[in-house]
């Protein structure tokens, strides 16, 4: 029993330090987030992300990529939602 008791004491802090850490995990503050569109990229490989997000600080691009990973990792003063749209880099 006095084993049984330990064990449940080490899970419980083992469950209790794996919620604190999510709960540290804190967003990025971007100014822009552009999500759900299909983004084209002028990468190296010129990918592409059918349902994918864009984050920008200014005039900066922080990141592209799926819309998931982006929405998961920043988080936006403004969101523009461009579903069933094209989202291209700017042409100079």
């Amino acid at each position: 029993m006095k084993n049984m008791h330990r064990s449940w004491i080490a899970f419980s802090a083992f469950l209790l330090i794996s919620v604190l850490s999510l709960q540290g995990q804190t967003k990025v503050k971007v100014d822009l987030i552009v999500t759900g569109g299909m983004v084209v990229t002028m990468d190296g490989p010129r990918s592409i992300y059918e349902d994918g997000a864009i984050a920008a600080t200014g005039d900066t691009i922080v990141a592209v990529g799926p819309r998931t990973e982006i929405e998961a990792r920043y988080t936006a003063l403004q969101t523009i939602d461009a579903k069933d749209k094209l989202v291209l880099p700017g042409f100079h």
